[in-house]
């Protein structure tokens, strides 16, 4: 396939998540839809699909080695599952279901994170080091938040184990607004005993 100048030029910045799969893909989708009633927000599968936040957009590494490095992590682990129970906030701005990982899910994460730091281009967040895994509900929630906190933390209350069989590196040009789109995926290794919900 041969690109155009512009795709050559057209500068991305990077997401690596975990997908959440089928039938779990319904259930948040429709919490997204409630909490966006509450907040006046736009759900944010609108733009992403759902998913478990692994690391905040990656710019100013090159894609290649981005693969690279997801890449080799997740040749050392295996199918594995994380868990949601409840409903929490980031500050007032952003309303998230904290997810509490396995100890693979762990040493993936802690993996990537650490190689990703070893390059030189790569910019350090504020808060990385306070990172906690997470899917994402509403955000921008500010405004409205102390008004409609007490309604909606009660939302999630049954706890539930959701399956991880693949991580995935999606992109955005850094440009432009609008929809994220899946760049690479790379799935586990089968366990020989089944992971189950």
């Amino acid at each position: 396939m041969v690109m155009s100048g512009k795709q050559r030029t057209m500068k991305y910045k990077y997401l690596i998540l975990f997908p959440i799969p089928k039938p779990y893909l319904k259930q948040i989708m429709d919490l997204m839809d409630i909490v966006a009633l509450y907040t006046g927000t736009e759900p944010p599968y609108k733009n992403l699909i759902p998913h478990i936040t692994f690391h905040r957009p990656i710019e100013g590494i090159e894609p290649e080695e981005i693969e690279d490095i997801v890449q080799s992590i997740v040749l050392q682990g295996k199918q594995t599952r994380i868990r949601i129970n409840s409903i929490d906030s980031f500050g007032k701005e952003f309303i998230v279901i904290p997810a509490h990982g396995t100890v693979t899910v762990s040493e993936l994460w802690i993996g990537i994170l650490q190689t990703l730091r070893q390059h030189p281009q790569y910019f350090h967040g504020a808060f990385d080091n306070d990172n906690t895994l997470h899917i994402t509900l509403a955000e921008k929630t500010s405004a409205v938040f102390d008004a409609i906190w007490s309604k909606i933390c009660f939302l999630l209350t049954r706890g539930i184990n959701i399956p991880l069989k693949k991580i995935a590196i999606y992109r955005k040009p850094i440009e432009q607004q609008g929809r994220w789109e899946v760049f690479k995926e790379y799935k586990f290794r089968k366990n020989k005993k089944a992971i189950t919900a």
